[in-house]
């Protein structure tokens, strides 16, 4: 036991460490679902009040908060899968302490932490931003379809508006794409091949989503986007990881895909209800 808790403290993170804490990840995500749905389940959360709801409410956020961006920080705090993961190294060099520093130097910095300060970045950029452009798109048809097809058919109705705020969709993309950032940094390091890479990283972060309880109860009923929206966003993740992998660019990616692609449900719903309402009886 003393031999294997030396192991877990030294300074080394190698890839024993990190399938080790890749696959605890995995198993306290899948663990932690279930033991959330039979919580809500029980007795005593169904009679309790208001106050009690909002309380359990914000303590599993801030667990959630806690476990997306504690796990991947604490890898790159360690100096592990910090290339992998998307972060950038490249930074210019510090100012002599009690110097001014330049506007012009300030950009440059800014520049090169998010890596755009030569053609082949600004290139990656590029085919990332035209891919991101496809997706969302692509994403709005699958709502124009899922509308169509799934809401119309099923007389199904949303229990909330689906839109939500920047920072709601913000919030959304951070906590998913560090800890996703961090399955796929895990791939690429076991796997040369970016494509190999891409598909063991969807494979790693369809695990929890495909052992959720609460997303197979929620499939057919009103919360069903979710579900939907939660695998499309993965998906595309994997896509886009394949032109451009910084982390700050799929976090704005994802941003921009739950706010528009939420405004863009809710408004096609409403009118297929306004639809609805006005077509003739016969």
């Amino acid at each position: 036991m003393a031999e294997i808790l030396a192991w877990l403290l030294d300074g080394e993170f190698g890839r024993d460490k990190l399938a080790l804490l890749v696959l605890c990840t995995l198993a306290i995500s899948v663990l932690a679902a279930h033991v959330r749905e039979r919580l809500r389940r029980s007795p005593a959360a169904q009679r309790g009040t208001r106050g009690q709801t909002w309380v359990a409410r914000w303590g599993s956020e801030s667990l959630r908060l806690l476990f997306c961006l504690g796990i991947p920080l604490g890898v790159l705090a360690r100096g592990a899968l910090v290339r992998e993961m998307g972060v950038p190294t490249t930074l210019v060099g510090e100012a002599q302490a009690g110097d001014a520093v330049p506007a012009w130097t300030w950009i440059r910095r800014v520049l090169a932490w998010l890596e755009l300060t030569d053609a082949a970045s600004l290139a990656r950029l590029s085919v990332g931003l035209a891919v991101g452009a496809g997706a969302c798109a692509l994403l709005v048809a699958v709502w124009v379809w899922y509308v169509r097809k799934v809401l119309a058919t099923s007389n199904l109705r949303f229990d909330v508006s689906p839109a939500v705020p920047w920072w709601e969709a913000l919030r959304q993309a951070l906590l998913a794409q560090f800890l996703w950032a961090f399955y796929r940094g895990f791939a690429r390091l076991l796997v040369p091949n970016r494509a190999q890479a891409a598909l063991l990283a969807l494979a790693l972060i369809s695990i929890p989503l495909a052992l959720h309880p609460q997303h197979r109860r929620d499939l057919l009923s009103s919360r069903g986007y979710r579900v939907v929206e939660e695998w499309l966003l993965a998906l595309l993740t994997v896509l886009v990881s394949l032109a451009t992998h910084q982390l700050w660019f799929l976090i704005a990616m994802h941003t921009l895909w739950v706010w528009v692609g939420r405004r863009a449900l809710a408004h096609l719903s409403e009118r297929s209800l306004g639809e609805a309402e006005i077509a003739p009886v016969v």
